[in-house]
């Protein structure tokens, strides 16, 4: 419950914050016209300002398409999902760390991160990092995985089967988007 506390604060905040509201609708309508800045010239910036650092190619590796998402969750262009070896083995290892967690396999994130039907909050209101949480079912774990990203490079940071406002949030889009 405080979590949909904190969720309805968050999204009253914004709403009612006139300057916010003002400029997302002046984004939204500079991206309609087509004007916005390309993937390329936004890595040279980041890496103008030295926090772009080049991702390793591994098994864990998975290029996402871009992707709008719904209702106060911004738009977000996902550039790839990897997983270094000790983050990697961090989420297997959840059960040792957190009685009645499951253990999850990097490769449930990169599905979860493919369901078309995916949420991000970025960033993630519980981050002090910065990081972006994104939503989203995985076939293979049989669940809605949440999975937070450092949006610099992309790395998953950490992972968990999805509960409480985030997994309504998640079935209550999906289920309008299938309507």
């Amino acid at each position: 419950m405080p979590e949909d506390l904190e969720s309805l604060e968050e999204t009253l905040a914004i709403l009612s914050d006139h300057e916010a509201m003002r400029r997302l609708a002046a984004a939204d309508a500079e991206l309609a016209d087509g004007n916005g800045e390309s993937e390329a010239a936004l890595a040279a910036a980041m890496g103008r300002r030295g926090r772009w650092r080049e991702r390793p190619r591994d098994r864990y590796s998975l290029m996402l398409a871009p992707t709008c998402v719904a209702t106060r969750y911004i738009d977000l262009v996902a550039d790839s999902l990897w997983w270094d070896g000790e983050d990697a083995e961090h989420i297997r290892t959840r059960s040792a760390r957190y009685p009645g967690a499951v253990d999850l396999e990097p490769a449930w994130t990169l599905e979860a991160a493919a369901d078309p039907d995916f949420l991000v909050r970025e960033p993630d209101p519980k981050s002090r990092a910065g990081y972006t949480r994104l939503i989203g079912h995985s076939p293979s774990a049989r669940a809605v995985l949440t999975v937070i990203i450092d949006p610099y490079d992309g790395s998953g940071v950490t992972a968990w089967i999805t509960r409480g406002a985030d997994l309504r949030h998640y079935l209550d889009s999906k289920e309008s988007r299938d309507d």
